[in-house]
């Protein structure tokens, strides 16, 4: 999918939230030096296409999903990696005291404008949305097809969509307190500040606004099976692959039902999270089939098109991030030696414990290249021969995450230890028993090393243990305060928006 560079008008500056914004009513940045009236933009569905292009690539930075919210930060602080120190003023190789807290004596600036580029960045999208919201009610007659109502409900949930994630990092748990504030939940291009909802108000208007975006997307191409119209979906890279594959670059049906299970498990609501979980791997077999072997043993193959290191086939949401060429061999790759702060690393105990010395998981076997005696993940690694299907994909939701959700939310232990097995089998692991996994404390273990496993340069992981409030990281040892899973909003925010 091409990405143009769309944005708000600069004129807005940081906080979307609570700035006024009158230049927004009106303008539209395309590039840093054209404007286009929305008016003007919103005339033709082209446009409304080109805009949620513009929000997709403005997602793939590396201050969001290209970086700092995958294989960057997040999984700098759930313990992947141990970036190096010496000689070293990088931000990563300070991430072990976790200062990015406001009352943290090793407060560092760097880290601090990481987080706060996660806020700024992910509101201005959400304003972007909203612009989108705003106009295209009053030009439904210009659509064809289903086109007003995919796009509608793709708008409103990605909308959701990034107000989860801001939750998962600036709100508390719900095992912290569903009373506690969190977030505001931003659906309007306005002047007005607007208020800090609490975990729990935060997460049913989210889950709302999904059941809305659920409705609308009902006759989604990638359920309905048919070819998109251009102004839903970029053509297919091969003439192999079914048109309507293409969705998955885009907050589809299928997403929002699996952003509905994040929803409800991050509620504590588990009877709604099995629910649409169950409904997702109802359709595994057509929809996400497990990755091919051959497409696997391919990885070791040089000169190979069909390296698949993301298991794409497996992708529910993901981004098509371009500058994973650029960005990826200076942090996983010796090409960043240099700086050696910046490397990040997996040492060879941390690998073999999250692994279990496996030599048959695909995970351990093909993702990782040596590096002195450690390792980088290989996961997000680019080559020139690769088949553009399988290349810049960042997995933002995959499969089996739902089995995971339903192996959590399960009544019994034998019916959620059945749904990981069956993920654990699709990466060639042995079933594990009835007799050694028997109670839900047992079962919530092997969840976590599941988890650990599965979503190296992906972000999931701090996610599983902030949800869960684990006091003890196992790859973190200096981790020693819950209360650093939440993250501080932006000073601005407590200057200009009286929080």
């Amino acid at each position: 999918m091409k990405s143009r560079n769309f944005n708000i008008s600069g004129t807005i500056l940081l906080l979307l939230i609570i700035f006024g914004m009158p230049s927004c009513k009106k303008w539209l940045d395309v590039q840093p030096s054209t404007r286009l009236d929305r008016a003007e933009l919103f005339k033709k569905e082209e446009g409304y296409r080109d805009a949620l292009a513009g929000v997709y690539g403005n997602l793939t930075t590396p201050a969001l999903y290209g970086r700092e919210m995958t294989y960057g930060t997040l999984d700098v602080l759930a313990g992947y990696y141990n970036p190096a120190s010496v000689g070293s003023t990088l931000y990563y190789s300070f991430y072990n005291n976790f200062p990015y807290k406001r009352d943290n004596a090793s407060r560092s600036d760097e880290c601090v404008a990481v987080v706060d580029s996660m806020w700024i960045g992910m509101y201005n999208q959400v304003a972007n949305l909203n612009s989108i919201l705003d106009y295209i009610d009053g030009s439904k007659s210009i659509f064809s097809g289903d086109n007003y109502a995919v796009l509608k409900g793709e708008t409103i949930g990605l909308r959701a969509f990034l107000h989860l994630d801001l939750l998962r990092l600036y709100g508390s748990s719900a095992q912290v307190g569903l009373a506690s504030k969190s977030i505001p939940f931003v659906d309007t291009l306005s002047s007005l500040v607007s208020r800090l909802l609490t975990v729990e108000e935060a997460s049913n208007r989210i889950i709302n606004e999904l059941q809305t975006a659920l409705v609308l997307l009902e006759n989604d191409p990638v359920r309905t099976g048919a070819t998109p119209s251009p102004i839903l979906a970029s053509s297919v890279a091969t003439a192999a692959l079914a048109p309507y594959h293409n969705r998955r670059y885009h907050f589809n049906y299928y997403a929002v039902k699996a952003a509905l299970a994040r929803a409800y498990l991050w509620k504590g609501d588990k009877a709604n999270a099995l629910r649409y979980a169950k409904e997702l791997i109802a359709e595994q077999a057509s929809r996400f089939p497990w990755v091919l072997d051959a497409n696997l043993t391919a990885i070791n193959t040089a000169g190979a098109a069909n390296k698949d290191r993301t298991f794409t086939t497996e992708h529910i949401f993901a981004l098509n991030v371009r500058g994973l060429a650029n960005d990826v061999p200076f942090y996983l790759s010796s090409a960043g030696a240099a700086t050696p702060g910046n490397l990040l690393v997996t040492t060879n105990t941390v690998r073999n414990k999250i692994y279990e010395n496996s030599t048959v998981d695909p995970r351990n076997q093909y993702l990782f290249t040596t590096y002195n005696s450690s390792f980088f993940t290989t996961k997000l690694y680019q080559d020139d021969a690769t088949s553009t299907w399988f290349k810049y994909q960042v997995p933002v939701i995959r499969i089996s995450e739902m089995y995971y959700i339903a192996a959590e939310c399960e009544a019994g232990v034998s019916e959620g230890l059945n749904w990981l097995n069956v993920v654990r089998q699709a990466r060639k692991l042995s079933p594990l028993t009835a007799d050694a996994i028997n109670t839900p404390a047992t079962l919530m273990a092997e969840i976590q090393k599941e988890y650990q496993k599965e979503f190296i340069g992906e972000g999931q992981l701090w996610y599983f243990y902030k949800r869960l409030n684990y006091s003890v990281l196992p790859y973190s040892p200096r981790f020693t305060n819950i209360a650093w899973y939440v993250f501080d909003m932006p000073d601005n925010e407590y200057i200009y928006g009286g929080r």
